[in-house]
């Protein structure tokens, strides 16, 4: 089983790794420190391929503007709920 960890160099990722790792599972780093940006798309086919189980724990490249679609927060706090975000251009 190959396990991609994408935010592999980041605090979480770094954590989740090595405890995959002392399981002995085969884990595939993958962020731009290990040439994978999954913005650009750089490195990324070959960091997914014959891959079983992808796990996401990278960081958003920015906290401005509206949350991502799929999702939004109600107003008076509590938590997210399913629905489009004021703003969301997703089709």
């Amino acid at each position: 089983m190959k396990i991609v960890v994408i935010g592999a160099s980041g605090r979480i990722g770094e954590r989740l790794v090595r405890i995959l790792r002392q399981a002995d599972l085969r884990v595939l780093e993958a962020s731009p420190t290990f040439r994978v940006n999954t913005i650009t798309g750089e490195g990324l086919d070959e960091a997914l391929e014959d891959a079983t189980v992808v796990v996401d724990v990278s960081n958003s490249p920015s906290q401005e503007g509206p949350p991502p679609c799929g999702s939004s927060r109600p107003r008076g706090g509590g938590g997210w709920r399913p629905g489009r975000p004021p703003g969301c251009s997703c089709a």
